[in-house]
């Protein structure tokens, strides 16, 4: 108990002292982007769990049109907080890699980027077509 009250005192105290950047720094991701991440994350989670449930699903079954309502609706949320993040790195652009960071993980982490930029615009594309 005693380190959970510790912990949100610090908290509390950054936030005061205005340590706690709403925009993206030169080092560090900002407030906004970090919430914009983990909320869409916890939203993909999601839709994957309701996605492993729904399959078991059969049409006469009484949750198979709400779990559908769901599944599209959180997707579509899901993408809009992607495309939101996307503009939001676009206006703010994010940190350079770290200082520390090796040749091969500069390399990984911009194929990661670009596949995950592909299954974006997969997502985009396919209700489309």
């Amino acid at each position: 108990m005693r380190v959970h009250a510790r912990l949100r005192k610090a908290a509390c105290l950054k936030w005061k002292q205005g340590n706690v950047a709403f925009k993206n720094s030169a080092a560090r991701y900002g407030l906004f982007s970090k919430i914009l991440h983990w909320v869409n994350a916890l939203l993909i989670i999601s839709l994957v769990g309701l996605g492993c449930y729904m399959v078991g699903l059969t049409y006469y079954d009484r949750w198979y049109n709400a779990t559908l309502a769901w599944h599209k609706s959180l997707g579509l949320t899901a993408l809009g907080l992607a495309l939101l993040m996307i503009g939001w790195q676009w206006y703010n652009p994010p940190p350079g890699p770290l200082a520390t960071m090796q040749h091969w993980e500069r390399w990984a982490a911009g194929v990661m980027r670009g596949a995950l930029a592909n299954s974006l615009s997969e997502a985009i594309g396919a209700p489309l077509a």
